[in-house]
């Protein structure tokens, strides 16, 4: 029985011994915050929904560029101050629903050579941003289909700041978008020619709009 206990004895310490080896390894890498609701976020926006995620807060920690696409997963994008520079569109919505906004303040989507934001459905809420679209005949927010809704932003693009284009409206009266702003301001630039243009029937909410 002796002999058993020491074996025991001695088993467990070299259990114990690799259990603090584990734990010095695992403290020497960089782990990601990552929590239920939040993550830190430095990459391409692109890798975003790599996993398919819904429910989750993007927070960046950095300036990001990137296309993220989005078919059916439900997000949030806190700019936290800084800036999504992209040569190509940087947000494509085609269903689902997505709410980027700022909490510190300065934050932007600018890109150069394309609608900013394009949705063909879902719903969107961008809220104390920019958004600013380049190149020629862009839109910052390109809507055909879905419902938007932009608080408190700045929003520009050379074509227009918000084109409303239900290309379904013709045949399907229930494909309409619904579009409500609030406390906007539609910066013309480059000859821009309207802050909301429209190429079908829409609704849309106006309680404040400079």
């Amino acid at each position: 029985y002796r002999k058993l206990y020491i074996t025991g004895g001695y088993r467990m310490k070299r259990i114990l011994s690799l259990l603090v080896v584990v734990a010095l390894l695992l403290t020497s890498f960089t782990i990601p915050v990552v929590n239920a609701e939040e993550i830190e976020w430095s990459q391409d926006a692109s890798l975003m929904n790599a996993n398919d995620e819904s429910g989750v807060t993007y927070k960046l920690t950095s300036d990001i560029g990137g296309t993220l696409t989005l078919t059916g997963q439900e997000i949030a994008i806190d700019l936290a101050g800084h800036t999504w520079q992209h040569n190509g569109t940087a947000i494509i919505l085609n269903t689902g629903s997505i709410h980027v906004y700022d909490s510190v303040g300065g934050g932007t989507i600018n890109v150069t050579a394309s609608d900013a934001i394009n949705m063909g459905n879902g719903t969107a809420l961008f809220e104390n941003i920019t958004i600013k679209a380049g190149g020629s005949n862009m839109d910052a927010i390109f809507c055909d289909g879905g419902n938007l809704t932009v608080n408190n932003c700045t929003v520009s693009g050379p074509k227009a700041g918000i084109n409303v284009c239900n290309s379904s409206e013709a045949v399907d009266v229930g494909a309409r978008s619904v579009v409500t702003v609030n406390g906007c301001t539609f910066a013309t630039y480059a000859g821009a020619d309207k802050g909301i243009a429209n190429c079908a029937n829409f609704f849309i909410r106006i309680p404040s709009l400079t």
